[in-house]
């Protein structure tokens, strides 16, 4: 049987920063930052304050690297992943496919995102550099794709859009607040509308707002929504 590596050796300090990383992400999402000490997250990963401060140097920048970071990669994978659909697929799917990757993410990480926009907000002082660098990555990637998409939308389809990153904004803006404002949009006594349902609404106002949209018949990408909850 092979003994666990001695804590001084390289494979050993590894060992140790993903142990911190484990518990710290676990607290920091049930608990909440402010909630969770470094006493307590050195208890349960079983090493020592003076340890997590060497790999990590504060709470905050434990904070980055174990919830952030993790998210920062998954937004860049998001963003790309627009311009890697096939090129003959339907510009109304490739939204909709879109809509739903962002979705089911802001549903798995809506703590995480109530924290970050929290600390924005309340100007929370440890915090508020970290949720700065990733609204404005969030906010210049979606630029990106806009000024991409755009092109496609105004140019080559001929859609009536004036301002491809406004209408990407208000579509984001509504995935959003229908994640994380869920209490507030739906009733309590029934399920929420599932992901797919979502993305598909948000889709459709990007590419139609309200009364353009084409009546159900001759929408081949209409589907009549469920209603199974967020979490599905």
């Amino acid at each position: 049987m092979v003994g666990q590596p001695a804590e001084g050796s390289p494979r050993g300090q590894r060992a140790i920063r993903r142990r911190l990383v484990a518990v710290a992400s676990e607290l920091f999402v049930t608990q909440g930052y402010r909630a969770t000490t470094t006493k307590q997250i050195c208890e349960r990963a079983r090493t020592t304050e003076r340890t997590l401060f060497r790999h990590f140097t504060s709470k905050a920048g434990l904070f980055e690297a174990t919830v952030v970071d993790p998210f920062a990669e998954f937004v860049d994978r998001w963003l790309a992943s627009f311009g890697g659909f096939p090129p003959d697929m339907a510009l109304d799917e490739q939204i909709h496919t879109f809509a739903r990757a962002l979705v089911e993410f802001l549903d798995t990480n809506r703590e995480l995102l109530r924290l970050l926009m929290a600390a924005e907000f309340e100007r929370d002082g440890s915090l508020v550099g970290v949720a700065d660098r990733i609204s404005a990555q969030f906010a210049d990637g979606l630029r990106t794709l806009a000024d991409e998409a755009g092109y496609d939308l105004m140019r080559i389809r001929n859609y009536n859009v004036e301002d491809a990153a406004l209408a990407m904004a208000s579509g984001v803006s509504i995935a959003l607040g229908m994640v994380l404002l869920q209490r507030w949009v739906f009733v309590h006594s029934a399920p929420a509308p599932d992901h797919d349902a979502i993305a598909r609404e948000v889709s459709q106002m990007i590419l139609y707002g309200i009364s353009g949209r084409p009546a159900r018949s001759s929408d081949p990408g209409w589907s009549e929504p469920t209603a199974s909850g967020t979490g599905t």
